[in-house]
């Protein structure tokens, strides 16, 4: 069972749709987005909920404002939705995972819809995740990676990069033109799409490709398809700025823990809880979404670095821990990583009382890469401190009867590869 949560003092307004809701059941879909200072963008994420190809009163949104200090919290006495809107006000700024948890507990639908304040939907988003969860009770359904990049406005902290990106995608546009003249003038917060075109999803133009979505297609879909089929690792899937789980399952696994502090992790953890729980993952390739650019905080990488160290902490698992060699000054895709993981699994089943100090070595080297990342330490040295002299000649001796089997290669020349750094 969900478990209650102690929070900071925090106010609930209900915004109903114009119909009367006959009682809570009439809730099939609740979307959870909680916002920190994402104005005009979760703006926007609203407009595009409005268009949905699905029953309006079927459905809620649980704005969840995290203590913001720009307009959000104007957004629901100066718009009316056509759908069920919960504004959830947090008078200071208590953190995604808490958040999330606020909107998870006031949620009534039966299907739990996260998605980020930034992300704009197309219509037949709701439609797209509520069916996927009809036939299958422990479905995750995930949206993120199939996600393009849109610039639908213009801000003063974008890097240089970004603005060429922009330029590059506006090039020969009268209509944006003006407005990125105008914006370079006055250095203000500029829309460069309006309601109107949220509503016919008329921002092709200013949307692209995200590299990550190429790499997740080459790294993971390329070999075990859209439901991971034989893949270890769709937990890491699992991030809240679009996805979809029932609530039913999602209860049995609890609340997201709260100790993340800042950016990552605290989403990737539920979804290893879940996957523990016997979750079956799916990339929800028709449920294709926007994630509106923004300034990126400098602090995101830092945070997501310590948080994967609380993550190994709490799940001292090889799987939780083999992410660690796409850390390394030679990454390793997530397909090598997978083969080489099932075949740890594989030497500890089939050789359960061999090798420990083989698989021991592995294991620390693992987390030691997770670490010297965290203090923004170099990648090397690895095996230092962790065997002694005799220690060493047994473990040269496992590593040549390993080879001999012939069974474990990928593991091998990972192990070897680590302890060349």
């Amino acid at each position: 069972m969900l478990k209650s949560l102690q929070l900071p003092k925090v106010e609930t307004s209900v915004f109903p749709v114009t119909q009367q809701l006959n009682d809570k059941s009439d809730i099939k879909v609740s979307i959870i987005i909680p916002t920190y200072n994402k104005y005009p963008l979760n703006l926007f994420t609203l407009y595009s909920l409005e268009k949905q190809n699905f029953n309006m009163n079927q459905m809620e949104v649980i704005l969840v404002d995290d203590g913001s200090t720009d307009p959000t919290s104007s957004i629901p006495f100066q718009h009316q939705f056509p759908f069920l809107l919960k504004y959830i006000k947090c008078f200071n700024n208590i953190g995604r995972p808490k958040a999330r948890n606020l909107g998870i507990k006031a949620a009534s639908g039966e299907v739990i819809i996260f998605l980020d304040a930034e992300v704009i939907v197309k219509n037949d988003f709701v439609l797209n995740h509520f069916n996927s969860h009809m036939s299958r009770n422990n479905l995750v359904n995930i949206g993120v990676l199939v996600m393009k990049g849109l610039y639908s406005v213009l801000f003063p902290g974008y890097t240089q990069a970004q603005l060429n990106e922009v330029n590059k995608l506006t090039q020969d546009n009268p209509h944006y033109n003006k407005k990125i003249n105008d914006f370079v003038s006055n250095k203000k917060i500029t829309p460069l799409i309006s309601q109107a075109d949220i509503h016919n999803e008329n921002y092709s133009m200013l949307s692209f490709v995200k590299p990550l979505e190429k790499f997740y297609e080459r790294g993971i879909f390329n070999h075990f398809n859209d439901s991971f089929a034989g893949y270890r690792l769709p937990w890491i899937a699992f991030g809240t700025g679009n996805i979809s789980v029932k609530r039913s399952f999602l209860e049995k696994v609890g609340l997201l823990f709260e100790e993340y502090d800042g950016y990552g992790w605290d989403d990737i953890e539920m979804g290893y809880r879940l996957y523990k729980s016997g979750a079956v993952f799916q990339n929800g390739r028709n449920i294709v979404t926007y994630h509106q650019e923004h300034p990126i905080s400098t602090s995101n990488q830092i945070d997501a670095n310590n948080n994967y160290c609380r993550f190994i902490e709490k799940h001292n698992d090889i799987d939780a821990m083999g992410i660690t060699l796409s850390f390394t000054p030679r990454p390793t895709n997530y397909h090598k990583i997978n083969a080489i993981l099932n075949e740890y699994h594989q030497l500890g089943t089939s050789h359960p009382q061999q090798y420990k100090l083989f698989k021991k070595v592995y294991r620390e080297m693992l987390k030691k890469i997770a670490y010297k990342r965290k203090n923004n330490e170099p990648i090397a040295r690895l095996i230092d401190g962790l065997i002694t002299p005799n220690e060493n000649r047994m473990l040269a001796l496992q590593k040549m009867h390993l080879a001999k089997l012939r069974v474990f290669h990928n593991l091998l020349q990972s192990f070897q590869e680590l302890e060349r750094f």
